[in-house]
Formats: structure tokens, sequence, C-alpha cells
């Protein structure tokens, strides 16, 4: 009676045979994953506020921190992907997150400039809540948003215009102007 011979493959040429064959299909999530997961972040940014689950300030700075890491994944890509050194990699992210924060910082400081030093607080044409205190004791600067709300004209037309006089008292004692116009 013949037997034939079986050859065994040791493990070692399994594990390597293994990781040849998973290359290929790893290769794409590798080269995709942080563009589709920036791409995902920014529609998922978009579709929260467009159904006011986050406001629009938050969803601008994740649109842009998205789009500042799309733009870092295009530049360091080669440095990803290629054969280097793990010096060369830690390098590359050290610089990658010194340009991200300096790119991001900016826009975070105007998009979320802080706390509302007053809320909700209305002043009428006639002088009804005036003077308005806003106490901004330890504040290193403040945002001044000023909002107004027009009725419509005596005809039903456009709103006339309204002029307007801000006197903003500094704590050193300085006093200054700002005025402007509201207009449809």
């Amino acid at each position: 009676m013949a037997t034939a011979s079986r050859s065994r493959t040791s493990a070692g040429a399994k594990q390597s045979s293994r990781a040849a064959a998973s290359a290929p299909v790893a290769a794409p999530f590798r080269t995709w994953a942080i563009p589709a997961l920036a791409v995902a972040t920014i529609g998922v940014a978009a579709a929260l506020e467009a159904t006011e689950i986050i406001g629009v300030p938050i969803a601008l700075a994740a649109t842009i921190a998205a789009s500042l890491v799309l733009l870092l994944y295009i530049g360091e890509r080669p440095l990803v992907l290629g054969a280097h050194s793990a010096r060369d990699r830690m390098l590359g992210a050290g610089l990658a997150a010194v340009w991200f924060v300096a790119c991001y910082f900016p826009f975070h400081a105007r998009l979320l400039p802080g706390r509302p030093l007053v809320e909700a607080a209305e002043v009428s044409a006639a002088g009804s809540g005036l003077p308005l205190h806003i106490p901004a004791t330890g504040a290193r600067r403040v945002d001044l948003l000023l909002e107004g709300k027009l009725t419509p004209g005596p005809a039903g037309g456009v709103a006339p215009p309204v002029h307007y006089t801000l006197t903003l008292e500094e704590t050193g004692g300085g006093i200054r102007t700002v005025d402007g116009t509201f207009e449809d």
C-alpha cells in the first residue's frame, strides 16, 4: 500500500501568507479611512445643525477641524503610508499638531468666544431697559453682538431705519461712543 507524504508548512509561513493576503484588503482602508472619516464628520455636523441639535458655531468648528485634518492628511500621507522611520513619523506628527493648532485656534476663538455676559436683555426705543449694565469685570475683551427687531413700516412695507448710539464706559474711566443704523 502506497501512501503519499504530506508536507507541513511552518507557523511562520502561515502568518506571512495571511499578512500577504490581507495587505490588499488593508491598503484601501489605510488610504481612505482618514479622508472618509473627515468627510463623514462634515456631513454629520451639517445634518446635526440642520436639525438644530447643535448650534451653528459648534457645527462650523467641527467642519473646520475636519477640513484641516483632511488637508493634513493630504500633506502627511506619504509619511503615514510610506516606509519611514519612527523618528520621521514622530517629527511629522509634531509638525502636524503645531500646524493644526495654529490654523484652528483663530477660528475657535471667533466661533466660540466664551460665556454670554448678558442674555435676553431688551431695550426699547422708548428707553425701557436703559441703562443696560454689562458685568464684564475680569474679562480681557468683550465682543459685542447687537441685534435689533424692526417693526414694519406704517403702510406694512419696509421698516424705517432706526439710529442707535451706544456709550461704553471702560474701567479706567474712558468713554467711547459707537453709533450706527438698523435697517432692512
